[in-house]
């Protein structure tokens, strides 16, 4: 019998710091900021960099109660005041990009960048897709009705999509999409913008690299 043994560059899913602090740039340790009462305009989020991906094996997207299945998206970083990012030990405010959820990859502090991944959409529709904080909960616990809520309260907040010119130069050079194997492929792409825009996320892009093995019994 073979069991596969996936190391490294499967799926790693950051989670909370078990103290619920963070380390300020002089070493002090302080608690997350509060939340405010609305995420998606309080907490402003940029798009920074976007590329197309397609894989040869489909994959399930974890970041929904639907467990979305796909085999194309959009990669991207978001930029964040870094603050925001913290981990906590309760419920985060969730990423939405449209009428989709945010796959985190990184946790984004100290860096105020989060790397991330967007199933099932386009360059052309991430144009016109509002990508905010909603209210906090688990991602894993939200359906497509919480989804739809959280942004027509976004849109009637005055949220709009970054628009074709952000998304160009976010895409700027990244024209062909990136193919890879799996959606562990994808996360090793996805960790040299770690290394980039998240460095001292070490650990966390290093361990993505780490060759995939296999054991044999």
């Amino acid at each position: 019998m073979t069991i596969k043994l996936i190391l490294g560059a499967a799926l790693i899913t950051t989670v909370a710091a078990s103290t619920g602090v963070f380390a300020t740039g002089e070493g002090k340790l302080e608690a997350p900021l509060a939340i405010p009462e609305n995420p998606a305009v309080e907490l402003p989020v940029e798009l920074i960099y976007a590329r197309a991906f397609e894989l040869d094996t489909p994959a399930t997207h974890m970041w929904s109660a639907e467990q979305l299945v796909f085999t194309s998206g959009v990669l991207v970083v978001l930029e964040v005041e870094p603050d925001w990012l913290a981990s906590r030990q309760t419920a985060e405010p969730v990423v939405y990009v449209g009428n989709q959820t945010l796959e985190r990859i990184n946790v984004g502090h100290p860096s105020g960048h989060l790397v991330g991944v967007v199933p099932g959409v386009t360059l052309a529709e991430l144009a016109n897709a509002p990508i905010f904080f909603g209210q906090p909960t688990l991602p894993e616990s939200v359906d497509q009705a919480h989804i739809d809520a959280e942004l027509a309260a976004a849109v009637a907040s005055g949220l709009r999509g970054p628009g074709e010119q952000r998304v160009s130069v976010a895409a700027a050079q990244n024209d062909a999409p990136i193919t890879a194997f799996d959606l562990g492929d994808l996360y090793v792409n996805a960790s040299y913008l770690i290394e980039e825009y998240a460095p001292t996320e070490k650990d966390l892009y290093e361990g993505l690299r780490v060759p995939r093995g296999y054991l044999t019994k």
